[in-house]
């Protein structure tokens, strides 16, 4: 289905994702800027129009699942984006900011968690990006996407999931029911790149975590005309990483839950004590040796790929 593009002199700043690239320490210091993105005529979606991400998933949701209310939910999110530059304008803004990792993040990760395999999602992000860019004129859209290299990001995931409560297993379990071989980052941007001119198309690499996420910052706050000396960066990055130890108590505990040795409510406080314990040296969870030598080359290759895309800090 296909709307009529609403011309705008905004422009529209969209951060695709990906999960575990940084997402909280970009929104968290979009944040503490608002009042700053305000003066500088930003319109950031998150603190300006709260009510439109709830929308949106409700619609995106319904579109990825292919509900009976997916065509329903199309129409919503081209009426959803036609309020936010209506809302926009108003508010004399020339930047749309708009930031959020389950845009692309969450379909990836479902797939990864709950059927093994991507495959099938690389055709839906196509769907899904066309649909949450309804009505928004092309020329002014940039899209940004951070990525992380492939066995870095299979194991953030792994630990979101074993937080989450969805997985029992362990990262050499885990990784041995997925299908590798459909993991295909260049994949991702081949179809992204058929929603934006290439010129406005940015790839930042959180392979180093202190700088990625800040640099995709310097970025977007140098397009809105902020000086970075008058930007306040936040530290109050809610800390969500496990230690192996930590893992591996979780998942004794869900086995305990399932033998009814131990009660849904008492593995939910193992878990949120684990999260919000303080800081310290903590030993992490290592990339099973024999997965990264069979799959090292292809992951290279397409890493290089995507280095033709990663924009270096200016």
């Amino acid at each position: 289905m296909n709307f009529p593009v609403e011309r705008t002199e905004l422009s529209y700043l969209l951060h695709l994702g990906m999960h575990k690239t940084g997402s909280t320490f970009i929104q968290t210091t979009l944040k503490k800027n608002t009042r700053r993105l305000r003066k500088a005529g930003a319109f950031v979606i998150d603190h300006d129009f709260p009510e439109a991400r709830k929308v949106r998933r409700r619609a995106y949701t319904q579109i990825r699942n292919q509900t009976k209310a997916a065509a329903g939910a199309i129409e919503t999110l081209k009426s959803i984006n036609s309020e936010i530059l209506e809302r926009a304008r108003k508010a004399g803004a020339q930047v749309v900011i708009d930031t959020n990792e389950n845009y692309i993040g969450t379909p990836l990760y479902t797939e990864l968690l709950e059927k093994r395999s991507p495959a099938q999602f690389y055709p839906l992000a196509k769907d899904l990006i066309g649909y949450l860019t309804q009505g928004i004129d092309r020329q002014s859209l940039t899209m940004f996407l951070m990525l992380r290299p492939h066995s870095a990001y299979l194991r953030s995931i792994y630990a979101e999931g074993i937080r989450n409560l969805v997985l029992q297993n362990t990262l050499d379990q885990f990784l041995h029911q997925v299908d590798l071989a459909s993991i295909s980052f260049a994949d991702l941007i081949a179809d992204i790149q058929q929603h934006v001119d290439a010129k406005n198309f940015y790839v930042f690499s959180s392979e180093d975590m202190n700088a990625g996420p800040p640099n995709w910052l310097k970025f977007v706050f140098k397009e809105v005309g902020l000086s970075q000396g008058n930007l306040k960066y936040t530290s109050e990055v809610v800390r969500q990483s496990l230690s192996k130890d930590q893992i591996e108590k979780l998942i004794i505990a869900q086995e305990n839950v399932r033998q009814k040795k131990l009660s849904i409510e008492e593995l939910v406080e193992l878990r949120d004590r684990y999260i919000i314990a303080p800081g310290r040296a903590r030993k992490k969870i290592t990339f099973p040796q024999d997965i990264a030598s069979k799959w090292g080359d292809q992951w290279s290759a397409d890493w290089a790929y995507c280095q033709r895309y990663i924009r270096s800090p200016e």
